[in-house]
């Protein structure tokens, strides 16, 4: 069973859910509609941005896989960490 701050955490944030939801339909209607065109650019426009988005999460998976995202500091052939030298040799911190 949640505790009661959980509870009030989920009760707040459901909330605020049902708020701007209600904000929002009321946005909506007093609103005059878009034309046909404005629908159809809409359209478009989240068409490409949900392709773009799928290519990027592809590719993250595809250089996951790969190997493509280990650091530049990690030896390729005994995937060992190498020793990281200090820049400013001479100083203490």
């Amino acid at each position: 069973m949640r505790n009661r701050s959980q509870w009030f955490v989920m009760i707040i944030l459901a909330a605020l859910l049902v708020a701007s939801i209600w904000y929002c339909l009321q946005i909506w209607r007093t609103t005059p509609a878009m034309p046909p065109y404005g629908n159809v650019v809409m359209s478009l426009a989240a068409l490409v941005m949900v392709v773009f988005g799928s290519g990027l999460i592809a590719l993250m998976y595809f250089s996951g896989r790969k190997g493509l995202d280990e650091t530049a500091r990690m030896s390729r052939r005994s995937r060992k960490w190498r020793p990281v030298r200090d820049p400013t040799p001479g100083q203490d911190s």
